[in-house]
């Protein structure tokens, strides 16, 4: 495992929720774009929810990290996403990110090498 990070609920910037934390549970409450399920991060939420009994309130199915972003930033959806995927939005204020705790959700980054 090269890097382990936290996922985060990305939100358009001035939308709530206006926390800097937010339980799994309560994500519900928000319309997301997501990555299609063939997609690590997407898997990995899924787990999480399942394993907690909770739901979320997906939207949108993307096939394109790009047009999430784009989606979170024009306020048509929030996000679950690393943190270092919208370092440029959240920089320029365009977006911001709320940390999911009551479980964190974790993504391994790994390299795999074929000999």
């Amino acid at each position: 495992v090269l890097a382990r990070e936290d996922l985060c609920l990305v939100v358009p910037s001035g939308e709530p929720p206006f926390e800097d934390a937010i339980s799994l549970a309560d994500l519900h409450a928000f319309p997301l774009a997501v990555p299609m399920r063939n997609n690590n991060v997407r898997r990995s939420v899924a787990d999480v929810v399942a394993q907690h009994g909770c739901a979320l309130n997906v939207k949108f199915e993307v096939d394109s990290l790009s047009t999430i972003i784009n989606m979170v930033v024009e306020g048509k959806a929030h996000s679950i996403l690393a943190p270092s995927a919208v370092q440029k939005e959240a920089s320029q204020g365009l977006v911001r990110t709320v940390k999911i705790v009551d479980p964190v959700i974790t993504r391994s980054v790994v390299l795999a090498v074929n000999p």
